[in-house]
């Protein structure tokens, strides 16, 4: 035993228990002093429960637009600062959320190459698809309806631009009119312009020129005077209810014709001003 140490005996008021007991004097921490520095008041000593808990010295500030706050030490409540000045907030009735002024015009802003344009489908104009659907493309289309040009001329261009025609209201009545190039007017056998074309009159400045078979009637389907080109006759003449004379040509001798094919009523004018009658067609024929 040292100088120091002691005995312990059952019942020690020296000895600390292991059920547990109240100590009197100082724990040791590191040595056998019982230095101050070293006890576990010293060492400061935390529950660990305590740990994560702030400071009942710590504040709840108030911020902009709010009242209330305090420190830990009690129940702190903050309430919103309601205004109509700077820092405070407004209500669902403020009548500040209420603006009658007239907006500033900004339509240019929103247009093609304005600083935030607006861009739209035509899905999202209500009835623009289908109003386009009705319009006809200026690269061309079919029209299932009439076209009406009301006070205006109607022209059409070749692509190339050599020659034009319009139909032109804005002069003394209703004009066709042919610019660079020569018109002709021909007839298709069908009706999607196949088949075979047949030319019946060619416009240019220097004439009409009737191709063909022309007729001259008081209708469209009545025949008074006939030009035959394909016969060389020209039958005129048909007053009274008298029959057309077949003008047939000028023959270049004297006398009636003596060859050829000759319809009855055929005329022939010979180089001596005679005049001479087929009345029975033929080849020759018989001529009086």
């Amino acid at each position: 035993m040292t100088a120091t140490g002691y005995v312990s005996t059952t019942g020690d008021a020296r000895k600390v228990n292991k059920s547990g007991d109240t100590m009197t004097g100082d724990l040791v921490l590191n040595d056998s002093s019982p230095d101050t520095s070293n006890s576990a008041t010293a060492k400061a000593y935390v529950d660990a429960a305590d740990a994560g808990k702030a400071s009942t010295a710590t504040q709840i500030i108030a911020g902009t637009g709010l009242t209330g706050g305090g420190t830990l030490a009690a129940d702190r409540t903050l309430a919103v600062s309601y205004g109509t000045i700077a820092g405070t907030a407004a209500q669902g009735n403020d009548s500040r959320l209420s603006d009658a002024r007239t907006p500033t015009a900004h339509a240019a802003s929103h247009g093609s190459g304005g600083s935030d344009p607006v861009a739209l489908a035509q899905s999202q104009i209500t009835g623009l698809a289908a109003a386009l659907a009705a319009l006809l493309q200026l690269a061309g289309g079919t029209m299932t309806g009439d076209l009406n040009i009301s006070g205006a001329n109607l022209t059409v261009k070749r692509g190339d631009g050599t020659g034009a025609f319009r139909f032109r209201t804005t002069g003394g009545g209703l004009d066709l009119e042919i610019g660079g190039l020569d018109v002709t007017i021909s007839a298709w056998s069908n009706a999607d312009f196949t088949g075979s074309q047949s030319n019946v009159l060619r416009l240019e400045s220097a004439g009409p020129h009737l191709i063909g078979r022309a007729q001259f009637g008081t209708s469209p389907f009545d025949n008074v005077h006939d030009i035959d080109s394909g016969t060389g006759v020209a039958a005129l003449g048909k007053k009274n209810g008298l029959s057309n004379i077949r003008l047939a040509g000028f023959k270049a001798t004297s006398g009636a014709p003596g060859t050829g094919t000759w319809t009855t009523g055929d005329v022939v004018l010979d180089s001596a001003g005679g005049w001479h009658l087929c009345t029975t067609g033929g080849t020759p024929g018989v001529w009086t």
